[in-house]
C-alpha cells in the first residue's frame, strides 16, 4: 500500500511540474526549474565566450524532459511492484529471472516508450 502511494506521489509530482513548466503563464514548475538552474550554473562555469555555452539550453531542455520521464517510470514502478510477478503473465522461464524490482522497471520503461510489446498470433 505504500509503496503504491509513493509512486502515486511521484507520477502526480511529474504529471503537475510538466503542467506548470507547460501551461503555466510564469512556468512554475520547481523540479523543472531546480534541473534548469543546475545545468545552468555548470554551463555558466566555461563562460558566455566558450564554445558550449550555447548548448546549455538545449541541455537543460533534455535534462528536464529526461527528469519527468525517470519520475513517470519509477512512479509506475512503484505501483507495479507489489504485483510482480503473480499480477503478470511473462514468458515461460522470465518470473524465475531478476528480482521484483527489476521485473516492475521493466514493465513501466516498455509501457511508457512502447517499445517492447509484441503480439504472437
Amino acid at each position: 500500500m505504500l509503496s503504491t502511494a509513493a509512486g502515486v506521489a511521484t507520477i502526480g509530482l511529474a504529471g503537475r511540474d510538466a503542467f506548470d513548466a507547460l501551461f503555466h503563464p510564469e512556468g512554475h514548475a520547481t523540479v523543472g526549474r531546480l534541473i534548469a538552474r543546475g545545468v545552468w550554473r555548470l554551463f555558466r562555469r566555461t563562460g558566455p565566450r566558450h564554445r558550449l555555452f550555447p548548448l546549455g539550453g538545449p541541455v537543460a531542455l533534455v535534462a528536464v524532459i529526461g527528469t519527468w520521464a525517470v519520475l513517470l517510470i519509477v512512479g509506475w514502478a512503484l505501483i507495479f511492484g507489489p504485483h510482480m510477478p503473480g499480477g503478470f503473465r511473462f514468458q515461460p522461464g522470465v518470473e524465475g529471472s531478476g528480482s521484483e524490482l527489476i521485473h516492475s522497471l521493466n514493465v513501466a520503461l516498455v509501457t511508457l516508450t512502447t517499445l517492447g510489446f509484441a503480439t504472437s498470433r
